[in-house]
């Protein structure tokens, strides 16, 4: 059997896109998007109980870390002068 990599979400290196790994596979949509991925991952993992919890907890950690990346980033672009 062979273990599932965890999901890595990550900033491009100009900070406009996200990418998304999972294994083998690899997405990459504008950062203007995360809040849909965001919602989307949530509900999925939400629905019926949280009984699919276990599926996208990981995923949604991964694009709330970058979302906690991305708001980082502004608050210290809001104190250069």
């Amino acid at each position: 059997m062979t273990a599932t990599l965890p999901p890595i979400a990550d900033l491009t290196e100009d900070g406009a896109r996200v990418v998304m790994r999972i294994g083998e596979w690899r997405g990459e949509f504008p950062v203007a998007q995360l809040p849909y991925w965001l919602k989307c991952y949530r509900g999925l993992r939400d629905r019926d109980a949280r009984r699919f919890a276990k599926f996208y907890e990981d995923t949604v950690e991964a694009l709330e870390r970058v979302s906690a990346e991305l708001a980082s980033r502004a608050r210290a672009a809001e104190v250069k002068p």
